[in-house]
């Protein structure tokens, strides 16, 4: 089903969101177009003005509506420093140590990965007469301060030093500079001053610049967001001419090893602890993909499920498109028939279900899609009457009449298994109904509800019935109004929440926004200045202390990487490697996040895991952990399938109880891949173990290493991820406390990227082995078993 794009939305509002990478192209195509045309005015010889761009707050993920809609919706990643002004934005400076691995390309015979055209100049990026290798260059008018504008999602200057290009024309003619992640110049710099003598192999009339990046003002931890070439005097005329544009390896750092020796020791015996079986989950996979990819778990979760109706199948799509309903690609005649097929799939596999109740209050009237919410203001706020009514400028009871019906928590009556459509929809109903039909979530039912998606932003993704903004309390109260209601249903369930979007909503609330983002926090200062996770978990306890017994079984909670386009389909080399990087946020407390979040009051770093199992601890003993969602991007590249990789090595080892991938992957992908290393690397093979055990390495930003016993049959388990660009690992193996045996070794890499290939393993000889590791690579290695 094609999606459309969402209203356009205002001047300021494109100030203050980061250019979508659409989940869909016809969206995608929409914003490039739109921002295409952005007119840019520079100050001649002096400062650059103001540009009419995108600053960097929203990322875009996508959406498998429940039912059967696939990849229509828009979901929300939240970027916190820029626009709640808590703490300077942009990365921590770290100085870099090597070179970078390869070039950036900006410019030949076409753009490069990533690049995007925003000049205000007349040019022409295909121009044969301007080409000085290759098929095209660049030819540009010189008039007036015009210029060329090639623009990209912040890169990471690390590792680099000039920005070096052919250039045709008078050099003085010509300012060059760079624009950094907040979308401003650097210093403007004329052509003249940085021309190579000597540059063989040139055409006529052609000349090599080469311009240092620190003479323009870019150090140590930057970004460069643009490369900017414009007309420096005022009354030149005619063509120039521009090719082969690269931001090259600072050459004054050492290179980057070809060849590393990392030792790697194994104990068997020592720190075992059980990996959750639950971990290698995903959402809304049919059951062909949950069978291919050995899914244990598979989630109905997203925004459309806030506003599914169960007794008539239909949802509506909230801010994802147009706030519009549906009914699916399959029509299900039958109340809990969508639901109810996505259940017994699962069942038919023997993995868990882990359903989405929605909690929000209204769900879909129909499955029309002409049915949709009309005049929806963009910026919603503090309620009027509470948290289920309106806000100031905007009463949602037209749309809600128009799109909606009432959904409740309980029916205060008898159930009924095949209960007719009216105008009210009960949940405490649906559980019944799916006990009913596929036993209790201690037998083979449904083993997890979530109590709905993402609370902390209602207020946006679902404004238009439910604009106001979500407090603490209001969280709370929702949450136990509707966990009670399943518990009474079902009491061997086992209930989550409160299943919030990111690093933000960890904090504070959505009401916290206020007046001035963030900044005072006023609903975190009422409930005592405590953070809205841990202030959860006690409220929750102190709940279930009264009731006697718990409703919060696991806390959900949901983690994208907030690295600058990490939540993308890019593959540049800066790109893959803060992608790959980023994965030590799950759990190292050594890693300062290479995002906003370094300099936002609560970082420097993220330490996921540990820092939820410490609040767990200190609120609620006893509770799970659930990562509701997680992604790190470019499923379809080897950067996206390592990260993968390691984030499901990093489950296991931390003790998480429940991980969902967003949505699921897909088949022959590296993101696949990294599925079929932990569970079934070829058919009728074991993958990785249940058992965790100790492993003993350094240069954890180069190499991760878990390692597990396979309870069923003794087997030793390795999963090795390089996780250098260039590099082949030689990891000299010691192992401990195991018998060793026979041994069998699959892995994927950049080579061969899109599945599994089994390779000659490595012979254990007196606990004693040696592997090689090849660049951008995951290998599992299975010692012994019976």
């Amino acid at each position: 089903m094609a999606a459309t794009p969402v209203r356009e939305l205002s001047e300021e509002d494109r100030r203050r969101r980061a250019q979508a990478r659409a989940a869909r192209r016809r969206r995608e195509e929409t914003d490039k177009k739109r921002l295409r045309k952005e007119r840019i005015t520079f100050v001649l010889l002096g400062s650059v003005g103001s540009v009419a761009v995108l600053g960097a707050v929203w990322g875009i993920k996508k959406i498998h509506a429940g039912g059967g809609v696939r990849e229509t919706a828009k979901g929300i990643v939240k970027s916190f420093a820029a626009t709640t002004g808590i703490g300077p934005q942009g990365m921590v400076p770290v100085a870099p140590t090597e070179r970078a691995d390869e070039p950036i390309l900006v410019y030949r015979d076409g753009l490069g990965e990533g690049w995007e055209d925003w000049s205000w100049a007349t040019h022409d990026k295909a121009s044969v007469a301007m080409a000085a290798n290759g098929i095209n260059g660049v030819s540009m008018t010189l008039k007036g301060s015009e210029g060329l504008y090639f623009h990209h999602t912040a890169l990471p200057a690390n590792g680099y030093g000039t920005l070096e290009f052919l250039y045709k024309g008078t050099p003085n003619a010509v300012m060059v500079t760079v624009f950094d992640e907040s979308n401003k110049p650097r210093r403007q710099l004329t052509l003249d001053q940085y021309i190579v003598n000597g540059a063989e192999g040139l055409k006529p009339n052609w000349r090599k610049i080469r311009v240092p990046l620190k003479a323009m003002g870019v150090g140590n931890g930057e970004k460069i967001s643009g490369v900017v070439f414009q007309c420096a005097i005022s009354t030149a005329s005619g063509e120039v001419g521009f090719d082969d544009i690269y931001l090259m390896p600072d050459t004054s750092l050492p290179e980057a090893p070809k060849a590393l020796t990392i030792p790697v020791a194994v104990d068997a015996q020592a720190e075992k602890r059980p990996i959750s079986p639950y971990i290698y989950g995903a959402a809304h996979a049919s059951k062909p993909e949950a069978e291919a990819l050995g899914l244990t778990l598979n989630r109905w979760g997203g925004n459309p499920n806030s506003r599914h109706n169960w007794v008539s199948n239909f949802w509506n799509s909230g801010s994802d498109w147009e706030f519009r309903n549906h009914a699916g690609e399959k029509a299900f005649t039958t109340p809990g028939g969508a639901a109810d097929g996505f259940v017994q799939g699962n069942r038919d596999l023997g993995i868990a279900s882990y359903l989405t109740v929605p909690t929000l209050g209204w769900v879909a009237r129909s499955g029309d899609t002409a049915a949709k919410s009309e005049n929806v203001p963009w910026n919603t706020g503090p309620g009027v009457s509470g948290c289920d009514g309106p806000v100031a400028g905007y009463d949602p009871a037209a749309n809600r009449q128009r799109t909606s019906v009432r959904s409740m928590a309980r029916k205060g009556r008898a159930f009924e298994q095949n209960p007719k459509p009216g105008t009210t929809v009960y949940q405490d109903e649906w559980v019944a109904h799916l006990v009913k039909a596929h036993g209790n979530g201690a037998g083979s039912g449904v083993r997890y509800y979530a109590m709905d998606n993402e609370p902390d932003l209602w207020s946006f993704t679902h404004r238009d019935v439910h604009p106001a903004q979500m407090g603490y309390d209001d969280v709370l109260k929702n949450f136990t109004e509707y966990a009670t209601a399943v518990k009474d249903v079902d009491p061997t369930a086992l209930v989550a929440g409160p299943a919030v979007s990111g690093w933000t909503s960890y904090f504070y609330s959505a009401l916290d926004r206020g007046s001035d983002n963030f900044r005072t926090g006023a609903d975190r200062q009422a409930h005592g200045g405590t953070a809205f996770i841990p202030w959860f978990l006690k409220q929750a306890r102190a709940f279930d202390v009264k009731r006697g017994k718990r409703t919060l079984d696991v806390l959900d909670i949901h983690y994208y990487p907030q690295g600058e386009n990490i939540y993308s389909d890019a593959k540049d080399p800066a790109t893959r490697n803060l992608r790959i990087h980023s994965v030590r946020s799950l759990w190292d407390a050594n890693y300062r996040d290479e995002s906003w979040i370094a300099n936002s009051g609560d970082g420097p770093t993220v330490k996921l895991v540990p820092r939820m199992k410490e609040w767990i601890a200190q609120s609620y003993p006893g509770t799970k952990l659930a990562i509701g969602e997680w992604s790190f991007g470019a499923e379809g590249d080897i950067s996206g399938g390592l990260a993968a990789a390691e984030a499901l090595g990093v489950f296991g080892k931390e003790g998480v109880d429940i991980a969902c991938f967003w949505t699921r992957p897909k088949e022959f992908t590296p993101a696949a891949a990294a599925f079929h290393l932990f569970r079934r690397p070829a058919p009728g093979q074991s993958g990785f173990g249940d058992m965790a055990c100790k492993s003993t390495y350094e240069q954890n930003e180069r190499l991760a290493v878990f390692s597990a016993i396979e309870s069923k049959t003794g087997a030793l388990t390795l999963v090795l991820i390089n996780k250098t660009p260039q590099a082949t690992i030689t990891v000299p193996l010691s192992l401990q406390g195991h018998d060793g045996g026979a041994t069998k070794l699959w892995r994927f890499s950049a080579a061969k990227p899109n599945q599994l290939t089994e390779e000659p393993a490595p012979r254990i000889k007196s606990g004693k082995a040696s592997m090689s590791l090849p660049p951008y690579s995951a290998t599992l290695l299975r010692i012994g078993g019976n």
